[in-house]
């Protein structure tokens, strides 16, 4: 039988267990709002970008396009190809993957490791012309093991704390360091919603050089329209 000194003593700790319970819901229930906020005050530097690439004509149609009605994914921003001379050259692509470094989360990270490898099979990757970025412990412990020859650079603690152009920084020079010249970028991350809803998001980026003879043509072509109407 058991004693009434022992059902009481149960009592206490699973009592105390929900106290301490309790106590990590508010700290984290104050942490996602503060999250949530700091989200929504860094979205808009994520605009321009994305509106230049649509407007120079770098990305064909929407850079961020909500899926349809019937639920399926919508259609890939088609990326323009660097001049190729006589179809010699493959274009290089980096692949920048972002997850967090610890957490309960499997489903988030995983979701954006399978879509890497259907890129990767899809695209005859391989490991000269295809290299991996990852940013977050996740996904590099999710990918080094299927593609070691593609991993460039590896990137931790990051959002630990509230992010800054700092940390962005760090990611860019990672990249720069590694003196891998690449045509394409692309960045796989989860866009927030809501607490229970997500949505994978694709973006792509360019490399300087890339985005500087954009800049350079745009340039002529308002002086040749300026000169035209003289």
């Amino acid at each position: 039988m058991v004693q009434l000194k022992q059902v009481s003593i149960r009592l206490k700790s699973i009592k105390n267990i929900q106290k301490i319970t309790k106590t990590m819901k508010m700290v984290s229930a104050s942490k996602f709002t503060k999250a949530e906020r700091e989200l929504q005050a860094a979205r808009p530097f994520g605009y321009g970008p994305r509106k230049f690439y649509e407007s120079t004509q770098l990305v064909k149609g929407t850079v961020d396009e909500k899926k349809d009605e019937k639920g399926k994914e919508p259609p890939e921003p088609v990326v323009e190809k660097p001049d190729e001379k006589e179809g010699d050259k493959k274009t290089k692509r980096i692949y920048l993957v972002v997850t967090s470094d610890r957490g309960l989360c499997g489903g988030v990270h995983s979701g954006i490791a399978r879509r890497i490898k259907r890129e990767f099979l899809s695209r005859n990757a391989d490991g000269a012309t295809h290299k991996l970025v990852c940013i977050g412990e996740k996904s590099r412990l999710l990918l080094r093991r299927s593609y070691p020859q593609n991993m460039l650079v590896s990137v931790k603690d990051i959002g630990r704390i509230s992010p800054v152009f700092a940390d962005a920084s760090v990611m860019a020079a990672a990249i720069t360091d590694a003196g891998y010249e690449f045509d394409i970028g692309e960045i796989y991350y989860n866009k927030y919603f809501s607490p229970v809803k997500y949505e994978l998001s694709v973006i792509p980026f360019f490399a300087k050089f890339k985005i500087e003879s954009v800049i350079t043509r745009e340039l002529i072509e308002i002086i040749s329209g300026a000169a035209a109407l003289k």
